[in-house]
């Protein structure tokens, strides 16, 4: 898995644990934010519409830290859940791309503790390195907004300074090395390690061999056929994590 030599599940949680303060400490030293949750609160809301319309890309390490701290606390039942969604996601390629950690009763985000450093940047993004980024987006999907103008900066300032925004990045990509990516794979390419929570769940859950087989059945099957492969998928999961 995106080349970690002798991958195995168990030792990528171990070397995890190890990783897991200097992630969080990451994460503590970004300025705090303040405007998202105030507003997601009230009556005439803005609905949380950047968690329901977008889905944000995160490293390997950080879905670690929500797969070990979120994801497998969940019940069967919920977890089953989660991984039809991501199946849907990436099968059906739903007109709505939003995040699927995302609680569309209470709107707001199932596992805010473990949420991603791009979490942390949306809205507070300065201007001239998010405008490149939303350009390029924008030819892709028609649909996508501009970042939200509701967050700033608990300081008073409306942007994070694009030094504080490399250096978590840098710092980061150090700890995927350190979780064993090689550097080449510290990529959103194909079979790099910064992909959408969907794609590394489904990769964790069934393999590079099955999400391979997965990427033919999205391209060439019929909706009807991967409806029926994504209920086939998630009754062979839900028999063996009962089995368990």
């Amino acid at each position: 898995m995106y080349s970690i030599s002798e991958f195995r599940r168990e030792d990528i949680q171990n070397k995890f644990h190890s990783l897991s303060e200097d992630l969080n400490s990451i994460y503590n030293s970004l300025p705090e934010t303040v405007g998202c949750m105030d507003n997601i609160a009230k009556e005439d809301s803005c609905g949380a519409w950047c968690c329901r319309e977008q889905n944000p890309s995160v490293w390997f390490v950080e879905f670690v830290n929500s797969l070990t701290n979120h994801m497998l606390k969940m019940s069967v039942d919920d977890f089953i859940e989660l991984i039809q969604m991501c199946l849907r996601k990436y099968l059906l390629i739903d007109k709505g791309n939003g995040c699927v950690m995302w609680d569309s009763d209470t709107k707001k985000c199932t596992h805010h503790n473990t949420r991603p450093v791009n979490c942390y940047f949306y809205g507070v993004t300065p201007e001239e390195e998010f405008k490149p980024r939303y350009d390029r987006l924008k030819v892709l999907n028609n649909d996508i907004k501009p970042q939200c103008d509701l967050i700033k900066l608990k300081s008073g300032d409306k942007f994070m300074s694009k030094e504080c925004i490399d250096s978590s990045f840098d710092s980061i990509k150090d700890l995927e090395q350190k979780i064993g990516v090689p550097v080449g794979n510290l990529t959103d390419d194909l079979g790099g390690s910064y992909r959408s929570y969907p794609e590394h769940l489904l990769i964790w859950i069934l393999g590079e061999d099955k999400m391979c087989d997965l990427s033919v059945v999205r391209s060439s099957h019929s909706i009807m056929d991967k409806k029926k492969l994504i209920n086939e998928i998630c009754e062979c999961l839900r028999e063996s994590f009962n089995n368990v």
